[in-house]
């Protein structure tokens, strides 16, 4: 949940060929921390996307490095845990 960016691109390779793990990335709307730091890391797993609109998209990977931007994720307020559980219970799992 929330977490930002953690390693440099061979490390996310070798972490997302390990066969023994299934890794989802719970990501809440517009979450700056998400986004961050955005030069030379990266995300790992499979994000899943939770909108506004209490629908989710679960992606194999992100779909442009805008949607991964901070300039797109701009929220703070996004990254609360008061505000990623009221998205949670918002969405029609």
């Amino acid at each position: 949940f929330a977490s930002p960016r953690i390693g440099n691109k061979a490390w996310k390779e070798e972490y997302n060929s390990l066969s023994n793990i299934e890794h989802y990335r719970i990501v809440n709307n517009k979450d700056v921390i998400t986004a961050t730091p955005y030069i030379r890391y990266h995300h790992c797993g499979k994000p899943v996307c939770i909108h506004k609109n209490g629908k989710f998209t679960l992606d194999k990977k992100e779909t442009s490095w805008w949607k991964g931007c901070f300039l797109y994720k701009w929220s703070i307020n996004d990254h609360s845990c008061d505000s990623y559980y009221k998205a949670l219970v918002r969405c029609n799992w």
